[in-house]
Parts: C-alpha cells; sequence; structure tokens
C-alpha cells in the first residue's frame, strides 16, 4: 500500500535531515473492569483524545527529506527507517502540528529510536 493511501493524504514535504512522522491516535473507547467485575466500554471524549495525540510515541514515517539520513556518519550505517514504517520517536524532540487534520511531529533523521511492527509493542509510561 503507498503512503498516500495509509495515511490518507498527500505526506508533508519536508526539507533536509527531518523526518515527517504521523502519530498513532489514542483509542476513542476505554475498556474499564467496574467494582462488581463486569467490564464495560466507555468513549473517551473528544477534547481528552485531543489533548492526549501529541503524548503518542509511535507514529508512521510519512515523508523524509532529501538529505534524511545521508549525513556524517551515516556513510557506514543504513538508514534507521523508512517511509511506512511504524516507528518510536521521542515526545518533545520535533515540531507538533497538524497536516490535513493528522497530527504530526518533525524531527531530524538521528531522533528515530525504534522499528516496531505494531503499536502494541509500545506503551507510553
Amino acid at each position: 500500500m503507498e503512503i498516500r493511501e495509509r495515511l490518507g493524504c498527500e505526506p508533508l514535504k519536508v526539507q533536509g535531515y527531518m523526518v515527517a512522522v504521523y502519530l498513532c491516535l489514542p483509542e476513542s473507547t476505554k475498556e474499564i473492569t467496574t467494582n462488581s467485575g463486569d467490564k464495560v466500554s466507555i468513549e473517551l471524549s473528544s477534547q481528552y483524545i485531543e489533548n492526549q495525540k501529541y503524548l503518542s510515541v509511535v507514529g508512521v514515517v510519512g515523508s523524509m527529506g532529501e538529505k534524511a539520513y545521508t549525513g556524517e556518519g551515516f556513510d557506514k550505517f543504513k538508514p534507521y527507517c523508512e517511509v511506512g514504517d511504524l516507528v518510536v520517536i521521542p515526545r518533545h524532540e520535533g515540531a507538533q502540528f497538524t497536516h490535513h487534520n493528522k497530527p504530526v511531529m518533525v524531527l531530524p533523521d538521528n531522533k528515530i529510536v525504534a522499528v516496531v511492527d505494531t503499536i502494541d509493542e509500545v506503551k507510553p509510561r
């Protein structure tokens, strides 16, 4: 699947050494267990989801600048990630904003922490 289809929009065109990571949004429902042991689902408010979206540490690489992973030190190593990879990123290391109503973090190429297979592998603390 092409990245445009996966994101639902044309990816942001970032410059230089930057990487655009489209953040995975928090779940809109949460399952809780009541005192009696029953499991119930609650719908989280849109305000809660809005406040939580930039706390995500997992996202999809949407695009990379033309110089990403070409600088000094990368000549001996392959790039940390590729467009379309699901990656772990530090929370406060880049510029945060929305692009086509999707939360995005743009950060330097060397700030990608890890590549993961599923979002369930990573839980922020």
